[in-house]
């Protein structure tokens, strides 16, 4: 029996972002679930245990990056949540860590 590989829920409203992401996390060997809004990823939350979530911060409609982090705990208080974001400042950080993110990125990314 092959060893199940890792689920990282991915959420970003950029598609070639979310494409990309993917491709990378992939190659790395681990199984990608993608969503383009909060709604979805909490929703694919809800029917997939996860163990690691990377979710962009400005969002189009809908909740932001920091507000599905925190239903998403509620989901899986264990789970390590990355936020990453194009926007990033030292008040979107602090804020972030202090709500429960395992870490902030800012784009771009290595």
């Amino acid at each position: 029996m092959a060893p199940t590989k890792e689920k990282i829920l991915v959420l970003d409203d950029e598609p070639h972002i979310l494409d990309l992401i993917q491709m990378r996390l992939e190659s790395q060997g681990y199984e990608v679930i993608t969503a383009a809004t909060g709604e979805e990823a909490l929703a694919k939350a809800r029917s997939t245990v996860v163990d690691m979530a990377v979710l962009d911060l400005m969002l189009g409609d809908g909740p932001d990056g920091i507000q599905v982090m925190e239903q998403l705990l509620l989901i899986n208080p264990h789970v390590p949540v990355i936020i990453l974001t194009a926007h990033g400042t030292i008040n979107n950080a602090v804020e972030a860590m202090s709500r429960g993110a395992y870490c902030y990125l800012t784009k771009p990314y290595k």
